[in-house]
């Protein structure tokens, strides 16, 4: 939804390709609308528009249209994100651009690495076609899409202190608890404004502090400090708490020597809505994290174990993954590691909606919904197999009629998909 300025006021109206519904703006499927696609194309209905995709064998026009990229993981310095989700065409320009630097990349798979970019700096990233599948015909004049901003990592500084005007109490062994909310509340807002973080002789502020563990000694704050700068030389600044109430925070130390991520992070099995992982274990580790993210999704999962298992995932998701290490620094620090390289992985498809209709003596209709990046479809009985391809689906739906039934029988159909995956490998259901 989209904000329109008015005299006087404003009102709120729906982005191109949506309609109100309520107080929301729903898709509108115009693969509903006959005769939207030229002969001899299907629809393919997108978030905020549809595609014409010529069938086989057949040169037709076609309007190129990409939904906005999704970004999967990203640090200080790098992004991975999905140009095309749906995987239709051949070739694709990204774009990324910001007040720092811009970047203008060719890509031919779903999914694409932007790195080199500058820490805690917003990007505007678009992509547009270039070319469909399989042709040496390029596109000039395709628009490029809704733009997606996404913010680089911000640069982090890992210290420790002691809150002397505090007492440890056992329920802060959980960051998370009431009482380490309420400790959080009254002192890292202080920290942040109060600290100062040097380099080469230069003051650097930071955008937020945060505590990642507390624990007894007074209360000791294992913390981290994101600078607003915009430089990667400045991961080397120390903490200054010369401005700091020396009756309230002593013991004040820069933490250098920072765990590394959890190295060799694998898949080693994959489902329709479970991924198993496991990497290799850090010493001093107290906790490691898994973060998983799908489409706008971030979920993170804390364990103690170097293999996990993540349930109940959307069937045919790509999805990202990573992991960091909360270890012990010294005898008596913890820091943070920064999150490992993602690693990208797609949940297996479900074919959904089977049905079968039109049913006479001798035939029946069988119906069933298309899959995200379907190749290929293998409708399976005792007596028969069929197959259908992606250029078949009509308004999102497949159907095959099956003739030389004999009345009276029982028959048990099934249907496999076959999808392309994030590396546009093929997997099935």
């Amino acid at each position: 939804m989209q904000c329109v300025e008015q005299e006087p006021g404003f009102s709120c109206a729906c982005l191109p390709g949506y309609q109100l519904n309520g107080q929301l703006c729903e898709d509108i499927n115009e693969c509903l609308t006959s005769g939207i696609c030229p002969v001899n194309s299907n629809c393919v209905n997108r978030d905020g528009g549809y595609t014409c995709i010529c069938d086989p064998n057949y040169v037709c026009p076609v309007n190129p249209f990409v939904n906005p990229v999704t970004v999967l993981s990203k640090s200080r310095s790098c992004m991975t994100i999905i140009v095309d989700e749906g995987s239709l065409y051949g070739l694709y320009e990204v774009k990324a651009v910001s007040d720092q630097n811009n970047f203008l990349i060719n890509s031919t798979t779903i999914k694409t690495r932007l790195c080199g970019l500058s820490p805690n700096t917003n990007y505007n990233i678009s992509v547009r076609v270039l070319a469909l599948k399989d042709s040496n015909d390029f596109y000039t004049t395709t628009e490029f899409s809704q733009v997606t901003v996404a913010t680089t990592d911000a640069t982090k500084i890992r210290f420790s202190l002691r809150i002397t005007s505090e007492t440890y109490t056992a329920e802060m062994a959980d960051i998370n608890s009431a009482a380490s909310l309420a400790l959080r509340s009254r002192h890292e807002s202080t920290l942040n404004s109060g600290l100062t973080f040097n380099v080469g002789g230069n003051s650097v502020t930071s955008s937020a502090v945060l505590f990642i563990r507390l624990t007894s000694g007074s209360v000791r704050a294992d913390s981290e400090a994101s600078l607003t700068s915009r430089s990667l030389a400045d991961s080397t600044a120390t903490a200054d708490g010369s401005n700091l109430n020396s009756a309230n925070y002593a013991s004040l130390e820069t933490i250098t020597n920072v765990p590394k991520p959890p190295a060799n992070l694998i898949i080693s099995e994959v489902t329709d809505s479970m991924i198993t992982l496991r990497y290799d274990a850090v010493a001093g580790a107290i906790q490691y994290e898994v973060q998983l993210t799908h489409g706008q999704n971030i979920s993170s999962y804390m364990t103690t174990a170097t293999t996990y298992t993540i349930s109940n995932v959307p069937s045919n998701t790509i999805c990202s993954i990573q992991v960091r290490v909360i270890a012990t620094v010294g005898t008596t620090a913890a820091a943070r590691s920064d999150f490992s390289d993602s690693i990208e992985t797609t949940t297996r498809p479900v074919v959904l909606g089977l049905l079968v209709s039109s049913i006479t003596e001798t035939s029946a209709v069988i119906t069933f919904s298309s899959v995200t990046r379907g190749v290929y479809y293998t409708v399976q009985s005792d007596s028969s197999s069929n197959n259908l391809t992606q250029s078949s689906v009509v308004s999102g739906s497949l159907s095959l009629s099956v003739g030389g039934l004999v009345k009276s029988n029982t028959y048990t159909y099934t249907v496999v998909a076959v999808a392309l995956d994030v590396d546009g490998n093929h997997h099935s259901s």
